[in-house]
Parts: C-alpha cells; structure tokens; sequence
C-alpha cells in the first residue's frame, strides 16, 4: 500500500488573552477538526497546509511556528 501524504494546521487567535480556536466539521463525515487534506503532487507540507487552510476557511495568511509540527502513522 502507498503512503498518503496530507498536512494541516491548528488555527489560533488570542483574544483578550484567551486563546480561540478553530475547528471545522466535515461535510463528508461528520467529524470535527482543524483544516487538512491530502497533499496534491509536488507539494511540500506547508504548501499543502497553506492550500487546505484556504480552501477550508478562506483564509489567505497564516503565520507558522517554527518546529511545531506532528508526524501521524497509521
């Protein structure tokens, strides 16, 4: 079986100094979540994330942290 690449990202803002986040809920299934998808080909892992954050929110501009990052395998 073939690896599936797919990135996201975990949305933020601090309000008041409370932090509010971001969780979308899947039209296909149901669940609840931050915006993700499969990487398209070519795509690096930020450009990906970038491209569902858009597609998902509308959304144009994220700022990342450095080394914040998570590796899922199942």
């Amino acid at each position: 079986m073939a690896d599936i690449h797919a990135a996201g990202a975990i949305l933020y803002m601090i309000d008041k100094g409370v932090p509010k986040y971001l969780i979308l809920r899947s039209s296909h299934h149901g669940e609840w979540g931050p915006p993700k998808g499969h990487a398209d080909a070519g795509e690096t892992e930020l450009e990906t994330a970038m491209r569902e954050i858009f597609e998902e929110t509308g959304f144009r501009r994220s700022t990342f942290i450095p080394g914040f990052r998570e590796v899922l395998t199942y």
